[in-house]
């Protein structure tokens, strides 16, 4: 998975090698089952699957946050672990 995720970073979002690394260890190492497989579908076929916790949806943080979808999985994986600071940070950047 991680090698077809840090393809997609590269070549469609532009990520640089050393990001799509990272943000590919994140997604694959994340606790939680739904971000794997959203994950694992976007890198096979670029289909999004909207994670929701709470109030954030990958879908919102795509449309109002500004975010790539796989940053708005990295961000609902925070969301679940440290909801505090997740929630701080999206104010901040909102």
């Amino acid at each position: 998975m991680k090698e077809k995720l840090i393809r997609r970073l590269t070549e469609e979002l532009a990520y640089s090698r050393a990001s799509a690394e990272k943000t590919a260890e994140d997604l694959a190492s994340s606790e939680y089952p739904d971000i794997i497989i959203a994950a694992e579908q976007w890198a096979d076929t670029g289909m999004m699957l909207d994670i929701i916790e709470g109030s954030c949806s990958a879908a919102s943080l795509i449309k109002d946050g500004q975010m790539t979808y796989p940053a708005a999985l990295i961000f609902i994986d925070w969301l679940r672990t440290d909801p505090v600071s997740a929630l701080r940070a999206l104010e901040i950047r909102m």
